[in-house]
């Protein structure tokens, strides 16, 4: 297994020195924070406001506590307190108090080697003020019964120092680096402190070469990089590699962000950094700095929060691994700390709450954290890839910096000692997991609850042989769907043979697949038409509009033709069969709307000096009429003597409310004569009344139409002779009294009344 770093053997070299290796050892020396009126207790989770600390000047402060977390002294860069909040005997105005600037910070370190002996660092940046620079003064915690006192006055590393000062361990974990930025000479300085006290300061030029007196200067808590942000106008930031090892900053990455950025700070882990930027509104932005290039870097860029009430002014990473942040101008919510929660998490899952710490009254409004050895405060964390079933979980670290070895639980029995693991479960549920990381004496233990979720299992069931047109479908159905055919329906016809391949995503995103091949017969498709209304007076003709091979027809009405003419309403349907058995129907469904049944009565006669009303039916009053003549009326009126002697048809076309249509026709026989002629002496009819049977004699030898009318003009009857003599069958006749009509050529020759008992 890879070796991280042997925090063992430094703990074996350095085991009798309580500060060595501090970075693998309990990290509690950040514990207390003190802004302008207030401060934090992050001995308790969640933090607690305290409110101790002696009157001083709202500075960057340094602070100092001890590996239980207890307060020992803590500075504004004017003034040293004691653990009693007390100034320390030579601690009074070790620098003239004055208003030049407000961006001094201070820092302070533990002396390698030493319990007792501590550095203060003192940036003041210049503003025309004497005594700008970057100094150092030195306190002893032995003396003054414990409570400490300097030793002596500050002493100037540089002139013409900026405010932006960080710290972070060399890389032999016993020594510190203290870099500092020099303005003048557009070059950061970076201090070594060691048992012997400060090194000549190694040099490194600042690309950018920025002079911006707002921002951030950060070490990430690995210590392999640091960024520095810039609130003038539209200049963005710098993210830039550091060698532990060398103290040396090269490549500087410039990163332009529009309008200012007064704020940045890393994650926990050091894979992310998150800026501030201020543009009228304001946001906040996430880069994932685990990248390689500067490219994907920029890339990864996410807007993880729009600022509500008042704009960021200064970031500050917690012993929690919470990003804690206090207000810059612009509208309410100074009376609140920020947080960013999960600083580790990608994305929005980071968790920023912009008015989350209540301050009891007290402001947040342009207030600096303080500042510390950033390597306090690095907090690893995991990160755990896929969770379906029958998949393979992964587990490794964020960052494996310091650490020696990881041990693994993943929460079924099963432990691993790697850098990371894979790792299949085999039921789904819930698994509790535990990293345990040692860092050579001491252990950090992170612990995450995971959630394996069940896959969407299905079957497309076996390989077989099916007809074209076949409806594939999984016998389970989650979630959404892709087929090897890229259609993402819930099923697929098969149309030709091959192989077909579904995957299926459940509601957890698990993605199951499975594929089935199929051999697939041609179908005699069926295509009846839509569901339809007719009138039930017309006929219509069903047939597949589709036709494929030599199908077999077989109809619901039991016909066998490839059509059939349908006159009354209900279900058709049509089924074909071919010679691979396969089958395919189609249905229609038809609705009959009632049409108009039109009746003029029978064939009648006319005489040229007579009338005829001819009635076409009521079938309501939306009903429209059109005769033969073009008339539109219910009725029509004929008179004989419109027209020639002969026969005529009249008809009558009624189109109803519904759209349907009725019609009927008649023949009328207009006669040329005005009156029946006196041919008695020529006729004899008898018996009269007539009973089963009547005889007509005539005594010309010629041809005669004999017609017999019921009273309503309805013909009955109607035969021809040629000859003397004829007879009628009144056998199947009701009784009553008939017409009757003979004529010649189209001449009547005589009507006659004929009752029949």
């Amino acid at each position: 297994m890879h070796k991280f770093l042997q925090c063992r053997i430094l703990f074996a070299l350095f085991a009798l020195l309580t500060t060595s290796s501090l970075v693998c050892s309990a990290q509690k020396q950040a514990n207390n924070w003190y802004f302008s009126t207030y401060g934090l207790d992050f001995n308790v989770d969640p933090p607690r406001l305290i409110f101790d600390a002696a009157p001083h000047e709202s500075r960057v402060m340094g602070i100092m506590s001890d590996s239980l977390g207890r307060l020992q002294f803590y500075t504004d860069g004017f003034n040293i307190w004691n653990r009693l909040h007390q100034r320390m005997p030579n601690g009074r105005e070790i620098f003239d108090l004055h208003y030049y600037s407000s961006f001094q910070e201070s820092l302070i370190v533990p002396k390698p080697g030493s319990k007792t002996i501590f550095y203060i660092f003192m940036t003041d940046p210049a503003s025309g003020q004497a005594n700008a620079g970057f100094y150092y003064t030195i306190v002893d915690m032995s003396l003054d019964g414990g409570k400490g006192d300097v030793l002596q006055p500050p002493t100037k590393l540089t002139d013409d120092s900026s405010y932006r000062m960080g710290a972070v361990f060399h890389k032999n974990q016993r020594d510190i680096w203290i870099m500092v930025y020099q303005d003048i000479t557009n070059t950061y300085l970076g201090y070594l402190l060691t048992k012997d006290g400060v090194q000549l300061p190694v040099l490194s030029t600042n690309a950018a070469g920025n002079t911006s007196w707002g921002g951030q200067f950060k070490f990430s808590p690995d210590g392999s990089m640091a960024v520095s942000s810039y609130s003038d106008y539209e200049e963005g930031f710098d993210l830039i590699d550091f060698n532990n090892a060398t103290g040396r900053l090269s490549n500087i990455r410039h990163f332009d962000v529009s309008y200012y950025v007064p704020c940045a700070s890393f994650s926990s882990d050091g894979t992310k950094l998150y800026i501030s930027r201020y543009n009228g509104g304001s946001n906040v932005l996430q880069y994932d700095v685990s990248l390689k290039t500067k490219e994907a870097i920029e890339s990864s860029a996410t807007d993880v929060y729009s600022i509500i009430y008042n704009s960021f002014y200064w970031f500050q990473l917690a012993p929690d691994g919470k990003i804690y942040i206090t207000k810059g101008g612009g509208g309410g919510g100074s009376g609140h700390l920020g947080v960013i929660n999960y600083p580790n998490l990608k994305g929005k899952e980071c968790q920023v709450v912009e008015n989350q710490l209540y301050l009891e009254g007290h402001e947040s409004f342009v207030n600096w954290a303080p500042l510390f050895i950033e390597n306090y405060f690095f907090r690893t964390d995991l990160d755990i890839q896929n969770f379906c079933l029958q998949d393979v979980t992964k587990f490794k670290l964020t960052n494996y910096s310091f650490a020696d070895s990881v041990e693994w639980t993943v929460g079924d029995g099963h432990k691993f000692i790697d850098d990371s693991i894979s790792y299949s479960y085999a039921t789904e549920g819930i698994y509790n997991i535990e990293a345990k990381i040692f860092y050579g004496k001491r252990t950090e233990v992170i612990k995450k609850t995971i959630t394996i979720n069940p896959l969407p299992v299905f079957s497309l069931g076996n390989d077989t042989t099916v007809c074209q047109g076949y409806l594939l479908k999984p016998d389970v159905n989650s979630g959404s769907y892709l087929w090897n055919t890229s259609s993402t329906l819930p099923y697929l016809k098969a149309e030709q043979s091959g192989t077909f391949i579904l995957h299926q995503t459940n509601q957890f995103k698990c993605v199951y697949g499975d594929a089935v091949n199929l051999v697939v017969n041609p179908t005699p498709f069926v295509t009846l038409p839509n569901d339809t209304i007719i009138c039930d007076n017309i006929i219509l003709s069903l047939k597949s509009s589709t036709k494929t091979g030599t199908p077999l027809y077989q109809w619901n009405t039991g016909s066998t033709q490839e059509s059939i003419d349908v006159t009354h309403g209900g279900l058709y349907w049509l089924r074909n069969n071919n010679q691979y058995q396969c089958m395919d129907t189609d249905s229609i469904f038809i609705v009959t709307k009632p049409s108009p049944k039109v009746n003029l009565g029978s064939d009648t006669i006319l005489f040229h000096n007579s009338w005829l009303n001819v009635d076409a039916g009521n079938f309501g009053g939306d009903s429209r009429y059109l005769w033969d003549d073009f008339s539109q009326g219910r009725y029509r009126s004929i008179a004989g003597g419109w027209f020639p002697p002969g026969r005529k048809k009249i008809f009558v076309t009624v189109t109803a409310s519904n759209g349907c249509k009725g019609y009927d026709e008649k023949y009328i026989e207009i006669l040329n004569i005005t009156d029946v002629e006196n041919h008695t002496q020529l006729l004899k009819i008898y018996p009269v009344p007539s009973g089963e049977k009547l005889i007509i004699e005539m005594p010309q030898g010629l041809d005669y139409n004999v017609e017999l009318y019921d009273l309503n003009s309805k013909k009955i009857y109607s035969s021809s002779f040629q000859g003397n003599m004829t007879s009628l069958n009144l056998q199947a006749l009701p009784s009553g009294v008939y017409q009757l009509l003979i004529s010649h050529a189209g001449t009547l020759i005589t009507r006659r009344r004929i009752v029949k008992d």
